[in-house]
C-alpha cells in the first residue's frame, strides 16, 4: 500500500479502490463514512473556531466504508493480495487471534478453493503459519 492511501469500501464492505487521505477527509466532513476499520492512518488538523477557540481535527482509518452512490466498475475488482489482506486484518490470525509480523502470516479460505471457494475478499482470511 502506498503511504497515506485509504481503502475505500461501499456500505456493504465491497472494495471500491484506493483513495487519498484528502478524499477520505472529505467523506468524513460530509458525514458519509458509515464505518471504518484498521489502524488510524492520519489525523488532520483544521483551523481554530472563532467561537470556542478550539482547533478542529478529523481522524481517518486505513479502511473506510462510504454511503451513497459510488462509481464502480464491476469488471475491475480489486484482487486479493496477501499484503493488503494482512493490513485489512491488522496482522491478526483468524484462528488464534494473535498478532504477527507479515512474514509469519499466510492466507486461508473459508470455503476451500478445492471445493469451488473463490479467492475474493469475503472468502479469504489471515492466518499464522502454525495455525
Amino acid at each position: 500500500m502506498e503511504a497515506n492511501k485509504i481503502l475505500h469500501l461501499d456500505i456493504n464492505g465491497q472494495p471500491i479502490g484506493w483513495i487519498t487521505w484528502q478524499d477520505a477527509v472529505c467523506y468524513h466532513a460530509k458525514q458519509m463514512v458509515v464505518w471504518e476499520l484498521g489502524q488510524t492512518e492520519i489525523d488532520v488538523h483544521g483551523g481554530e473556531s472563532r467561537l470556542t477557540g478550539k482547533r478542529s481535527i478529523i481522524t481517518t482509518s486505513s479502511i473506510i466504508a462510504v454511503r451513497g452512490a459510488t462509481k464502480r466498475n464491476y469488471a475491475a475488482r480489486i484482487a486479493v493480495s496477501n499484503s493488503q489482506m494482512f493490513i485489512r486484518d491488522r496482522n491478526i490470525c483468524a484462528y488464534c487471534a494473535n498478532q504477527f509480523k507479515s512474514s509469519e502470516l499466510s492466507r486461508d479460505h473459508v470455503i476451500p478453493k478445492s471445493r469451488d471457494g473463490k479467492d475474493d475478499w469475503q472468502n479469504a482470511l489471515t492466518t499464522c503459519i502454525s495455525c
